[in-house]
Parts: C-alpha cells; sequence; structure tokens
C-alpha cells in the first residue's frame, strides 16, 4: 500500500548552495492509497495505468536497486488511486514503497535509516513516506521529526484537473519571497498542544502555483467564494484541502462538485 500526504503548512526558507531550497513544513499521511504487488519474473516490467514506464520513479527505484543489490527481474503491478500530479505525493509515496516492497520480496534486511539514504535520491519527500504517519519536513526534506497525529475529523480534497509539466521545478524556480518558519512553528505547536486547526496553513509555493497553473487562480477565487472553513494547497499544487473538525465534509463535497469540474474526496489522518 502507497498512501498519499498533505503539507500542513510549507514555507521555502531559502535558496541553497546546491540550488535546492530549504524548507520547513509538516507532513501528514492520509487514507488515500495507490496499490502495489511485487514479483519475482522472467523480465522487468513495471505495469502503471496513465505514465510512460520510462518516465515512471518506480521504474528508477528498479534500476538503482538492481544495480545496487541484485540484478534479477521483476514485476511490479500499480493499481493507481492518487491523482498525478496533483501535490499529494503520490510518486513519491510510490517510490518509498518500492524501495521496502524490493527490500521485502529479495530479503535485503535493509534498516529503515539505510532506506531513507536510498529514497533521498528520488525526492524531497520520499524518505518521509519510508517511515512516518506526520512529521515535520527539514532540509531539502530528509531531516524529518516525527510529531504526533493532529487534532481534527476528515479532510475534503478538491483536485482541479490541472496539468503543469515538471511541475514542481517550474513553481520552485518561481518563487520569489522567502519565509522565516514561524507559520509553520505556530502549526507545529498547535498540533503538539492538541489544539484543533480551523485557520488556513500558509504555502510559500502557492503565489508560484497561481501564476504557473492555468486556471488555478480562478478556481481558487470560486472556491474562496464559497466559504470553507479553511482552505489549503498541499505541495506544489493544485490540489487544496479543507479540514473539517466535524462531519460536514459531505456537504461540501457536493456544494463543490456542482460548482467546479473537480474531483473530491474525503479523506481521514493516519
Amino acid at each position: 500500500m502507497s498512501c498519499a500526504k498533505v503539507n500542513l503548512g510549507l514555507e521555502v526558507l531559502h535558496k541553497r548552495s546546491d540550488s535546492y531550497h530549504q524548507i520547513l513544513s509538516v507532513l501528514l499521511k492520509i487514507n488515500l492509497n495507490d496499490y502495489i504487488s511485487f514479483k519475482e519474473s522472467k523480465e522487468t516490467q513495471i505495469m502503471q495505468d496513465g505514465i510512460e514506464e520510462s518516465d515512471n520513479i518506480i521504474r528508477k527505484v528498479v534500476s538503482f536497486m538492481q544495480k545496487q543489490y541484485r540484478n534479477s527481474p521483476i514485476t511490479i503491478e500499480v493499481q493507481k488511486n492518487i491523482p498525478y500530479s496533483s501535490g499529494l505525493g503520490g510518486g513519491s509515496s510510490n517510490a518509498a514503497a518500492a524501495i521496502k516492497g524490493i527490500n521485502k520480496l529479495w530479503k535485503l534486511k535493509l534498516k529503515t535509516e539505510e532506506m531513507k539514504k536510498i529514497a533521498i535520491h528520488f525526492g524531497s519527500d520520499v524518505p518521509f513516506f519510508i517511515s512516518h504517519n506526520t512529521a515535520v519536513i527539514e532540509g531539502r526534506g530528509e531531516i524529518i521529526h516525527e510529531i504526533p497525529r493532529p487534532s481534527f475529523n476528515q479532510i475534503l480534497l478538491i483536485c482541479p484537473n490541472i496539468y503543469l509539466d515538471q511541475k514542481t521545478t517550474k513553481i520552485y524556480d518561481n518563487v520569489l519571497s522567502y519565509t522565516d518558519g514561524s507559520r509553520t512553528l505556530k502549526t507545529i505547536s498547535m498540533i503538539k498542544e492538541n489544539n484543533e486547526i480551523s485557520y488556513n496553513l500558509f504555502n510559500g509555493l502557492e503565489s508560484s502555483a497561481l501564476e504557473m497553473f492555468p486556471t488555478l487562480k480562478s478556481f481558487k477565487n470560486i472556491l474562496k467564494n464559497l466559504k470553507l472553513n479553511s482552505l489549503n494547497l498541499t505541495g506544489a499544487g493544485p490540489t487544496y484541502y479543507s479540514i473539517f473538525n466535524d462531519n460536514s465534509a459531505t456537504f461540501w463535497k457536493n456544494k463543490i462538485e456542482s460548482k467546479l469540474k473537480a474531483k473530491c474526496i474525503i479523506v481521514d489522518n493516519l
């Protein structure tokens, strides 16, 4: 199983000398899952609809593991439920699931920290998916501190049908201002004190995303006019989400789907 995530706030602190960006974010796993199976085979195959195999991050993980550990062919089958390129971490989660799945299939007995060191080669979010449910992420994503599960009832994901090629790179490259991390530190304190989060969470990529994604600004304006309790961008977008401390997510799901061409999904945190 390979689960999605949302960012409970994200701040870009500065651009580093290695061209990556220094970030501070809270990542939360949610119960929207892809299902991935692994088996030995005569030739290596990645069976997944909707993506070219040469572009598939799982293929890159397999090639790395075969070079580093064991040159044995395997077949991996992926049933996708997490929308592609949505800000929900589907690719990063799949990469982490592939590392863990191959470790188990080949009986490599790699420890968690060893798998995290492999994971950072494939993306800043990937180490988080190796073992954590809720965590503070620092550096380029490799510094991870587990924190308690936040206190809220449901999350409504609002996924517009908008695509941007090379999304994350373009949006990070277009970030024009940096912040000091104080907004995310406030959220961390709220979570640790088991307080309800009912305000909009700051995402330092949002201004860039609104500029780069076609039609995302008008999409957000329609959502704002509906007066949701909270409206937050996850990752580099384009998915927005709203947090509910009651059971009204279904009402809002129906209301949004009647106004917008968007896939709405109700999830819980893990």
